[in-house]
């Protein structure tokens, strides 16, 4: 089974070359959504390029609609949630009915194809601690139903879902704190209810070819069970594969990770973790 690898990336990026090519090596059917500042990226990645202006249908209209709840740039948080339109958009006009969506910070170490068949068929959506999207198999469909969901919100500024909105952001200024109101929180809140059923956590740990694997959150953060090295991320192994793994203290098994998360300041050391694996499978066949 083949599924396409979706980027969405605006203007430069220090970990996007690395995350292109770790996709390659595993996967032959990726594409970056992008502008001129990042079609270079795509090109030197031997990726497919897609113009995001060709595919930004929906996009004006919201943005008219839009109102920034956060401490974040409004432009940032405008994008962020509009994004979500753009690819549902490509998806539709090339037919792909199922895709994985990988932020530029994310190193993905398997066939999205294989994994995608193994452990996620029977979902619509797959987030990280019920929140994140940065390394998300979907349905078309249901993207689209999100899309839906979030633009009506917007669009009316009425009922339940938007006073919920409102509340987390009014509640966050009341006491001083950052962030507030992004597109998490309106895949959380999209997740919730009867669409539960259609979600699955991609964090969970689970048996995979006689391996515990999961999905990393962010390498920055232990999530309370996970050994860190020095520099305050996870303490990452190779096995004789070239598979990163990682040591929770309530497993005796190394969790074999198919995918890191270089959020926030951990994009640092993408690099190091990427030459790391590159040296031990660089005389490994392309697949």
């Amino acid at each position: 089974m083949t599924i396409p690898i979706i980027y969405f990336h605006i203007g430069s990026s220090q970990t996007l070359p690395q995350s292109i090519s770790v996709v390659r090596h595993f996967n032959n059917n990726a594409f970056l959504l992008g502008n001129l500042a990042s079609q270079p990226y795509a090109i030197e990645g031997g990726i497919s390029f897609v113009d995001v202006a060709d595919h930004w249908d929906g996009v004006p209209e919201f943005a008219g609609d839009f109102v920034n709840m956060s401490s974040n740039s409004p432009n940032i948080e405008l994008i962020c949630i509009a994004r979500w339109m753009v690819i549902y958009n490509f998806l539709v006009s090339s037919g792909f009915r199922t895709a994985l969506y990988v932020d530029s910070d994310v190193l993905f170490f398997a066939n999205a194809g294989y994994i995608y068949k193994a452990l996620f068929g029977g979902h619509k959506f797959t987030l990280s601690h019920g929140t994140s999207g940065h390394t998300m198999f979907l349905e078309t469909e249901f993207l689209g139903k999100f899309v839906e969901y979030f633009t009506e919100i917007y669009r009316l500024k009425t009922g339940i879902e938007w006073e919920n909105l409102v509340f987390k952001y009014q509640s966050r200024q009341k006491y001083g704190l950052n962030g507030g109101v992004c597109d998490m929180t309106l895949l959380r809140n999209y997740s919730l209810g009867e669409n539960s059923q259609y979600v699955d956590e991609i964090t969970r740990i689970r048996r995979l070819d006689n391996k515990l694997v999961s999905f990393d959150d962010n390498i920055n953060s232990s999530d309370s069970v996970f050994v860190m090295d020095d520099r305050r991320i996870k303490s990452i192994e190779f096995d004789k594969a070239g598979s990163p793994t990682g040591k929770r203290l309530d497993y005796e098994e190394p969790i074999h990770f198919l995918s890191l998360h270089f959020q926030g300041p951990a994009k640092q050391y993408c690099s190091e973790i990427y030459n790391e694996w590159s040296s031990r499978v660089e005389r490994m066949p392309w697949r």
